[in-house]
């Protein structure tokens, strides 16, 4: 093992010395913190959309912290699945239109990011959405 010189008082081997010597410590910090934010946030959170309302629901959207997301159509009866890149807590937001009419609904129910939650919502035959959320297991 070679002596540590004083101008040098972090020398490493192997890979870890190789980045240190590669990149300045601020840069592979900087990388760490990003890999972190990315893993943190890696989770979606798997979204239901029923629609009981008995009509046709046109250029559906939700949305909610940190996202928003087309769905497309929903036929009456039908169920619509997906997933949803939720930042922190968050509610559900629903715009559509049916019978030519456009809707468009405040957040309801409660969620946070990270997968945890799996949500669904039911469109009514009044029009109104219920949002649902639970733990997943």
């Amino acid at each position: 093992m070679r002596p540590r010189r004083p101008d040098r008082p972090f020398e490493a081997g192997g890979l870890a010395g190789a980045l240190v010597r590669r990149f300045p410590v601020r840069r592979l910090v900087f990388l760490l913190l990003i890999a972190l934010a990315i893993a943190g946030c890696s989770g979606s959170t798997p979204l239901s959309v029923e629609n009981k309302s008995g009509v046709v629901l046109e250029s559906v959207i939700v949305s909610g912290s940190g996202f928003r997301q087309r769905l497309g159509n929903i036929e009456p009866g039908a169920t619509i699945e997906a997933k949803i890149p939720v930042s922190g807590e968050s509610g559900l937001a629903m715009s559509f239109i049916a019978s030519g009419k456009g809707v468009s609904l405040p957040p309801g129910g409660y969620f946070e990011g990270g997968g945890g939650y799996a949500v669904t919502a039911v469109v009514t035959p009044g029009l109104e959405v219920v949002v649902n959320s639970r733990l997943r297991p």
